[in-house]
């Protein structure tokens, strides 16, 4: 046997489980869809990878190309004045020339062309558009002057012609104004130098209508004339108010009993703005640091508290300048006589009028009234003024602006002028048109032929590896690999009702019987009883249960074979023992179980057939009654082999898996590994003992790969009866019997099994 099999019964039924099995190899999985079917899969993959190929070759015509180029001028040479009429942004501008090569007025324009030249071949309208803008392509340089104009047809005329088309359609209808001629390029420029001298003429009158209403088109002097006079309208203002204030103070103030009376000199007694604006320079320089100390001060205070050094600093500051502001107070009541004022106004005379008496408020109210409204009027002619200062100067800028690029663009007109007397002027030109191929710039017929043939190939490779994929019953002993733990493989063999393989077969039966022989003795001896059964009907277990019984009794040994099949009874028939007492007849009570045993042919191999009754009830078959039977039969036999149905459909198998001392599990070549695991599963909820799986059916692969070919060459055909057969056994009988024969004596046999190697 392999070396898979040497360690029989390593471990307990059931141990380690599906949960201990390794994941599936991927390459196994395709090994064993595959197996004993490559010849299948190749002949069908190269029946279908001819007519794939030859459909691959036709799918897709070849395909010609032509190509043109068209040129775009960055800039032009020159003959008499060194210029450079470059393009701007001559990247763009060649996308753009691409963009309209490819434009719908295009396309439309070119397949008319085609419509008309080539009727039969090329459709009209949009279908020719369509048509027209698949096969075209455009292929525009990152530098360089030349595109790329191409179109791809299955005829090559048609290929060329289609070329052509696009580029006359392109240059007829974009070629002018695309081009940029010089011609073009001058006409531009004088438009220009017309539209830059009217915007000179315009800004010249605007300026002229402006200045009239001064009647000077130099306003800076007088705009500062009229800020220094509103300056002056400031501080006379100024001075009004705190005049006004001070006789207002002073009336407020005055004694009534001896007609004396005080000036003000407290700040509060004046408003800030009021003292600024009388005051601008020292005295307003003040009032500003004051307010800005102030503001300072109600900051620290939020944030530092009143008692805080830097809070105490910034009081003691305010306190100085307030003192400062009040001698400055002081100096201008000391310079501003309240009882004898005489103000002639600003120094332009703009107003005039003379304060005198005492306490004269209502004078100086009517005075600083008539101030304000003056100077209110001298601000507003102020602004107007520095606007149209602004708006001229404005203007002005335009104009020197404008001269420059009039200057400009005049002396580029005349260079260009100079230069008009070249011939070649335009800046697109087709530099070739499109050319006739000669050979396909594309022909995938032999790529798509051969991605046909491997497809077909493919295909039928895959088939047949479906079908052995989807079939997932065993076909070859690797197959047993995800069941090795739990139940050892303990035999291969050939189907024993083929006429075939006679030497193999036998072989097979004897390594089994010799590798139960040997598990035997090591658990100490003594008669054995075998259930033999399978997952489901029709994998053998009857014939195995014949041929190794006589393999049994071909090396001495006391065998006894019972059919407990209830529905098949394959067994009785096979031994011709018809009618028979046997196992119904020996589960009842007080029946003698001698009586129901039956010799054979073979001096050493009896039988119990299933029974004479011809409709036994099954309920008779319990564990006792059939535990009683068996322990009879080990008193007279060294073996008894049990054939039972089907493990998962038959009472009878769970019953005499239970009663036996182990249980062979026969599963036939194409079974279910699904059913060999609810099997396993059966025998271990029933606690038997299995000792192991057969194998039967097996490929000849198989079986060299478990038998030693010079072994098998060592057997022949001999019946193991020398008396000849019993007319009572069947055909099929006689053909097991024979593949069980051998070449060496039952002496050698005897002497080979006496003792025993792992």
């Amino acid at each position: 046997m392999r070396d898979d099999y040497r360690e029989f019964n390593a471990l307990p039924p059931g141990e380690g489980g599906e949960g201990a099995e390794a994941a599936p190899n991927p390459i196994k999985l395709v090994h064993r869809a595959l197996r004993g079917r490559y010849l299948i899969a190749i002949a069908l993959g190269v029946a279908l990878a001819a007519p794939l190929a030859f459909v691959g070759f036709n799918a897709l015509p070849p395909l010609y190309q032509s190509q043109a180029l068209l040129q775009i001028r960055a800039r032009i040479e020159t003959t008499l004045y060194p210029i450079e009429e470059v393009i701007p942004a001559f990247e763009s501008y060649k996308q753009t020339q691409a963009t309209f090569l490819r434009s719908r007025r295009t396309l439309d324009m070119a397949s008319e062309s085609l419509a008309r030249q080539l009727p039969d071949r090329w459709p009209a309208g949009p279908e020719g558009a369509s048509k027209l803008d698949s096969g075209l392509a455009v292929i525009v340089p990152r530098s360089g002057e030349v595109l790329h104009v191409s179109f791809i047809h299955e005829d090559p005329v048609v290929a060329k012609q289609a070329t052509d088309a696009v580029l006359n359609a392109y240059m007829s209808l974009f070629g002018e104004g695309s081009g940029v001629t010089r011609t073009q390029t001058e006409r531009d420029l004088d438009d220009e130098v017309r539209r830059l001298q009217r915007l000179i003429n315009e800004s010249n009158n605007r300026v002229q209508r402006l200045s009239q209403r001064y009647g000077t088109s130099d306003l800076a002097r007088m705009h500062q004339q009229k800020v220094d006079q509103l300056a002056q309208f400031n501080a006379y203002v100024g001075q009004l108010e705190f005049a006004l204030a001070s006789a207002r103070t002073v009336a407020g103030e005055s004694d009534p009993e001896n007609g004396a009376s005080s000036r003000p000199n407290r700040i509060e007694d004046f408003p800030l703005d009021m003292l600024a604006e009388a005051d601008p320079q020292q005295t307003g320089e003040m009032v500003t640091q004051l307010r800005l100390l102030r503001r300072e001060l109600d900051t620290r205070r939020l944030r530092l508290g009143e008692n805080h050094r830097d809070v105490r600093s910034v009081q003691r500051r305010i306190q100085i300048l307030e003192q400062q502001l009040q001698d400055r107070v002081g100096e201008l009541q000391g310079r501003l006589d309240i009882d004898n004022l005489a103000a002639a106004g600003p120094d332009n005379g703009l107003g005039a009028g003379v304060l005198s008496g005492r306490g004269n408020a209502a004078q100086l109210e009517a005075q600083l009234e008539d101030a304000a409204r003056r100077r209110d009027l001298l601000r507003t002619e102020v602004n107007d003024l520095n606007n149209t200062r602004n708006e001229i100067e404005s203007e002005r800028n335009s104009i020197r602006s404008a001269e420059s690029l009039l200057e400009n663009n005049q002396v580029r007109l005349q260079m260009l002028r100079a230069e008009s007397r070249n011939a070649d002027i335009a800046r697109v030109v087709i530099a070739q048109p499109g050319d006739t191929p000669l050979r396909p710039s594309t022909d995938r017929r032999l790529p798509l032929a051969a991605a046909g043939a491997m497809g077909g190939f493919g295909l039928g490779v895959g088939l047949i590896g479906l079908i052995g994929f989807l079939r997932t019953g065993v076909r070859y002993i690797d197959d047993f690999e995800p069941f090795i733990r739990r139940a050892p493989l303990i035999g291969v063999i050939p189907d024993l009702d083929s006429d075939e393989g006679d030497g193999s077969a036998a072989l097979s039966i004897h390594h089994l019987r010799n590798l139960l022989h040997v598990a035997r003795v090591r658990s100490g001896g003594g008669p054995r009883v075998y259930t033999l059964t399978s997952p489901t009907s029709g994998d053998g277990k009857t014939s195995l249960t014949y041929a190794l019984g006589l393999s049994f009794a071909a090396v001495g040994q006391r065998t006894l074979v019972i059919d407990a099949d209830l529905v098949a009874s394959g067994l009785t028939r096979q031994l011709d023992l018809d009618g028979q007492p046997g196992l119904w007849e020996a589960l009842e009570e007080g029946a003698q179980v001698d009586d129901m045993i039956h010799p054979t042919t073979s001096p050493t191999l009896f039988a119990m057939p299933i029974g004479a009754e011809k409709d036994p009830e099954p309920e008779r078959l319990g564990g006792d009654r059939l535990a009683h039977v068996l322990d009879a039969a080990r008193g007279r036999f060294d073996i008894v082999l049990i054939d039972t149905g089907p493990l998962l459909g038959s009472l009878d198998a769970s019953l005499a898996a239970s009663a036996s001392d182990q249980v062979i599990l026969t599963v036939a070549s194409g079974q279910k590994l699904g059913l060999i695991r609810a099997a396993l599963a059966r025998l271990d909820s029933l606690h038997a003992s299995c000792a192991g799986l057969v194998f039967n059916r097996a490929s000849w692969d198989d079986l060299k790969g478990s038998i030693s070919p010079a072994s098998l060459n060592s057997w022949s055909i001999r019946s193991i009866d020398p008396r000849g057969e019993s007319n009572q056994s069947s055909e099929q009988s006689r053909r097991t019997r024979r593949r069980l024969a051998t070449a060496a004596s039952t002496r050698g046999l005897e002497r080979e099994t006496s003792e025993p190697t792992a």
